[in-house]
C-alpha cells in the first residue's frame, strides 16, 4: 500500500492552462482565455528559428482586455508554417501593461526557451501560459 502511494507521488501535475489554442486551419489559430485568468493580456510567438512576433497590442500600446471564452483581440492569428515550431506566450495581468516594454523584454529573453514570467520586470499580478504550435 505504501509503495503504491509513493509511486503516485512521482507524477508531475499537469500544467494549468489559462488559454485555449484553437486551430482553425494550416496556419491560423485563435487564443481563447479560460475562466479564472486575469483580465488583461499580451501574446507573442517565438519561432524555433528565433523570430519573435508580437501578436497583440491596443491602439494605446497597452495590453488588451481579454474576457474568458472570447478570442483574444476578437481575431485569429496567422502562424506561417515556414517558421517551424513556435512557442506561444500569453501574459495575463491584473493591470494594463506597456506592450513596448514587454516586447523588448521578451525579445531580450527569447534566446532562453525556458524563461518565465519571473524573469520579466512587470507590475501587478502577472501569470503566463506557454503553448506549442504545431
Amino acid at each position: 500500500m505504501v509503495g503504491a502511494f509513493l509511486l503516485g507521488c512521482n507524477k508531475a501535475p499537469a500544467p494549468v492552462h489559462r488559454v485555449e489554442l484553437r486551430k482553425l486551419g494550416d496556419d491560423r489559430v485563435e487564443l481563447v482565455p479560460l475562466a479564472g485568468a486575469p483580465p488583461r493580456c499580451l501574446a507573442f510567438t517565438i519561432a524555433e528559428k528565433g523570430l519573435v512576433r508580437q501578436l497583440t497590442m491596443s491602439p494605446e500600446k497597452k495590453s488588451l482586455d481579454c474576457p474568458p471564452g472570447r478570442p483574444i483581440g476578437g481575431t485569429s492569428f496567422r502562424i506561417p508554417p515556414t517558421e517551424g515550431k513556435v512557442r506561444i506566450y500569453v501574459f495575463f495581468s491584473d493591470l494594463q501593461l506597456s506592450a513596448d516594454s514587454v516586447a523588448h523584454q521578451v525579445s531580450d529573453l527569447s534566446a532562453n526557451p525556458s524563461f518565465s514570467v519571473l524573469d520579466l520586470r512587470l507590475p501587478g499580478h502577472v501569470v503566463a501560459d506557454v503553448l506549442e504550435y504545431p
